[in-house]
């Protein structure tokens, strides 16, 4: 039963069909009240708890998917026109839709009506189901105050990240890069990607602190690189920097007046079709570049319409990889091979460009990261 409308799907006539044994619900809690509760006040709209244990009397009490859409998609899209979209995709995810998403999306573009906005919601509503905290962390993201607060993060960090880079060691000039890296990589994806980022941080600083071999060359060079490689410049986040308040005020003041503002873009998808030039894309795409930057807390995830390219999923693996690395080799810090292990921790600096050529140069990466790790073992 996909219950669009609480109230409805709870009557005599929603229930009619349900059955205990086998009727699966996927619906929103979104209040909708009738004419007559409109027009006679008296009557009183009832609980939604009160409507899901009598739909749940009539169905499976264990297979019961709700969420408030509309509420959902006012927060994520400043609008609920696609609740109901988003709860076909809650739908979908759940298992209860014999229909591929693919072919959802495909009829939502065939429908032609509020195209990128429907596929958005469509996406969110199957990520609720499978990561309810990551759709939350991007509602909580989405709200007038986060905006504000995420519009600053490149000057104000929370004052328990700046603690924890003021722990490292390190002077204020490298106080003030580590900062940037910091502030940076929470605009790229959220706050726990900036924590993995200084659980980092803080291990090879305290490795420098016991041995004294190095200074903080070896932290400096791992927050750096470490940044390169977890922010890497995907789908959602070209999304979030054609959004950037500075950058487009700056294009802004360039132009000189009556010319147009807009941008020049290569996507990989049709890059791999065969496009061998920039595509130019008005400023008025931007509430849908804005709606793609917001669909990074899909990015990494089995809903992500972009991470199965094989270019990302080696940017995904990446970081994990140079982790391991450079844990592997702190034990072996000492003052005769500082060197070695700094250059180690400089080399994704070879991880550069884009699809084919960035491809190259990670294979290159990798090949040289195995032979400066065993001569660090060695050592």
């Amino acid at each position: 039963m996909l219950a669009f409308d609480q109230l409805v799907a709870a009557s005599e006539r929603g229930l009619r069909t349900a059955d205990p044994d086998k009727t699966t619900v996927v619906g929103s809690t979104a209040a909708t009240p009738t004419g007559e509760m409109i027009t006679h006040l008296e009557v009183e709209l009832p609980t939604s708890d009160a409507l899901i244990k009598r739909i749940a009397g009539r169905s499976r009490s264990q297979a019961q998917f709700w969420a408030d859409a509309a509420a959902l998609t006012e927060d994520l899209f400043g609008s609920a026109t696609s609740a109901n979209i988003f709860v076909v995709g809650m739908a979908v995810q759940a298992g209860c839709l014999p229909i591929a998403s693919e072919k959802v999306e495909e009829a939502i573009e065939l429908n032609g009506v509020a195209v990128e906005a429907n596929k958005s919601a469509f996406r969110w509503g199957r990520a609720l189901i499978a990561m309810p905290s990551r759709v939350e962390e991007a509602r909580e993201a989405c709200r007038p105050e986060a905006v504000r607060e995420m519009a600053t993060a490149r000057i104000e960090l929370a004052d328990v990240y700046r603690r924890r880079i003021g722990a490292l060691g390190l002077t204020e000039v490298e106080k003030e890069s580590v900062e940037r890296f910091a502030s940076e990589l929470a605009l790229w994806g959220s706050v726990a990607d900036l924590g993995r980022y200084l659980d980092v941080l803080d291990r090879v600083a305290g490795v420098e602190e016991r041995t004294h071999a190095s200074g903080r060359r070896v932290t400096l060079a791992v927050a750096r690189n470490l940044y390169k490689l977890m922010a890497y410049k995907d789908e959602y986040e070209v999304a979030r920097l054609m959004n950037d308040p500075e950058g487009n005020a700056a294009a802004t003041e360039a132009a000189v007046a009556g010319e147009r503002i807009a941008w020049k873009l290569h996507p990989p998808f049709l890059r791999a079709l065969g496009l061998s030039r920039k595509i130019t894309i008005g400023i008025w795409a931007r509430p849908a570049i804005r709606v793609l930057a917001k669909g990074k807390i899909l990015r990494g995830t089995p809903v992500d319409p972009f991470g199965y390219a094989r270019v990302r999923r080696l940017e995904r693996a990446l970081p994990g990889e140079y982790v391991e690395a450079i844990d592997r080799a702190l034990p072996r810090l000492q003052a005769g091979n500082v060197a070695d292990i700094v250059a180690l921790a400089e080399l994704p600096d070879l991880v550069r460009g884009y699809e084919g050529l960035k491809l190259e140069r990670i294979a290159e990466y990798r090949a040289r990261l195995d032979r400066e790790l065993a001569r660090v073992s060695d050592s």
